[in-house]
């Protein structure tokens, strides 16, 4: 796993080389932890407005890795589903 402060770190490098006025992170933060950090680090920078948390049932999430999985090529998405 990441540390948290290595991702901020990153993100604040891609970002500052955008120059945008506004950002739509994906998949970040994942935790409270996660925004913690980026608050401590990078709030006089960048104000995190807004998280959106999407909630979907396990079998669905199941379904829709395992059909990424045939196609991206990603080790991570490659799983064995046992029922």
């Amino acid at each position: 796993m990441i540390p948290s402060s290595t991702v901020v770190e990153v993100l604040d490098r891609a970002l500052s080389a955008k120059k945008a006025k506004v950002y739509l992170i994906e998949g970040f933060p994942k935790n409270k932890e996660n925004a913690e950090v980026w608050n401590k680090k990078l709030i006089e920078k960048y104000h995190l407005k807004h998280v959106f948390y999407f909630h979907c049932s396990l079998d669905v999430l199941e379904k829709r890795l395992v059909s990424r999985g045939k196609s991206s090529g990603r080790a991570d998405d490659q799983l064995d589903v046992v029922k």
